[in-house]
């Protein structure tokens, strides 16, 4: 005996195909969206820290030339730092 396939199962599988491919652009738009906004995070986490490394090397500068102050003939002159001791 032949397998039969009918107008209606066809309509009826044409149907469930279209809804999945709707299920699954839905996801892909909204996964595409999660891409777009993390993408944005990513950049201000990356200016953030470029701010922070900035920072970090300006107060070693600072802590070097405070150091570099307080020195005299090579040794750390604890008067001069009365906070050091």
């Amino acid at each position: 005996m032949e397998d039969v396939t009918l107008p209606q199962d066809y309509e009826t599988a044409i149907e469930q195909m279209l809804a999945e491919m709707q299920h699954i652009n839905k996801h892909m738009d909204h996964d595409r969206t999660d891409i777009e906004r993390l993408k944005v995070e990513t950049n201000v986490l990356k200016a953030e820290t470029q701010l922070l490394k900035e920072q970090s090397c300006l107060l070693q500068a600072e802590t070097q030339a405070i150091l570099a102050k307080l020195k005299i003939g090579g040794r750390l002159d604890v008067e001069a730092a009365p906070q050091l001791r």
